[in-house]
């Protein structure tokens, strides 16, 4: 864990690189709930799938890792 920094900040960057995808943390919008942001303007439906679903296997792997 690294020391002073929020926890949905140091998700965010290691969101982008694990996978490229770049969100931006809530704290970054000094709001006092840890999470992310998202816009997503992919229309090809593949991609968009694809996009998905690495978020949802970044996100299960970042939990499991304990960071």
């Amino acid at each position: 864990m690294v020391e002073g920094v929020q926890p949905d900040k140091r998700f965010v960057y290691y969101l982008m690189g694990a996978t490229g995808i770049v969100v931006v943390p809530l704290t970054g919008f000094q709001c006092a709930h840890h999470g992310f942001r998202a816009t997503l303007l992919e229309t090809d439906d593949e991609r968009r799938a694809w996009i998905l679903e690495s978020l949802r296997t970044a996100i299960d792997r970042y939990v499991a890792s304990g960071e």
